[in-house]
């Protein structure tokens, strides 16, 4: 539940074991299978915008002369049988004073699917399908950069974009997103430059 009490996630208990392995001065951790959580409901001031939905997680993580590290290899997102999305995440923090998490991955999403849910009929209008990656350097000052592929219901018209954004100090975001829309023969190329300020008086 979030601070304000406005999102609650519920679902089954998560049970599972895991492995532990220790070689040369490193350790690492990982399950036997992977970990299974079903019957997923997240819901925002009462109301339900994600309801059960199963989730199944193979993980990594292991400590070694270079920092920790953890894998999500990868999370994989079920409803009623039918693959919702797939995501795959590296997380990697060096020890003593660099304390820097870089994390990179790839995901994957059924738009069609998605669309089923409440609140997310829209993402139907978009496509059929999304994928994408990213990589994120979270320090004193983060920076993140992603791609994004939406694949359209013609696959002749799509989307395609990047996205980069970095903090130029605490609560203050500066972003770049120069995205192309193809519909058949016809190509369209734009760009969006913003700055994302968060202010504890004034919000976003």
């Amino acid at each position: 539940v979030d601070p304000n009490g406005s999102l609650a996630v519920a679902g089954d208990d998560v049970t599972g074991d895991f492995l532990v392995q220790a070689e040369g001065g490193a350790v690492s951790l990982r399950p036997a299978q992977p970990w299974m959580l079903s019957g997923v409901t997240v819901q925002r001031s009462g109301r339900a915008l994600v309801r059960n939905v199963d989730l199944s997680l193979a993980w990594l993580a292991s400590r070694d002369a270079d920092g920790w590290h953890a894998q999500w290899a990868p999370l994989v997102l079920n409803q009623a049988g039918r693959r919702l999305g797939v995501i795959e995440a590296k997380f990697d923090r060096g020890l003593g004073a660099n304390r820097t998490v870089t994390v990179t991955g790839k995901w994957s999403a059924d738009l069609n699917a998605l669309a089923k849910l409440p609140d997310f009929a829209w993402l139907g209008r978009l496509g059929r399908s999304a994928s994408g990656d990213f990589t994120a350097n979270l320090a004193a000052l983060s920076q993140v950069d992603a791609k994004l592929t939406v694949v359209g219901r013609d696959p002749a018209q799509g989307i395609t974009a990047s996205v980069t954004a970095g903090e130029e100090n605490v609560g203050r975001w500066s972003f770049q997103i120069p995205f192309t829309l193809t519909t058949g023969p016809q190509v369209t190329d734009l760009n969006v430059e913003g700055t994302w300020i968060s202010d504890p008086e004034q919000g976003r």
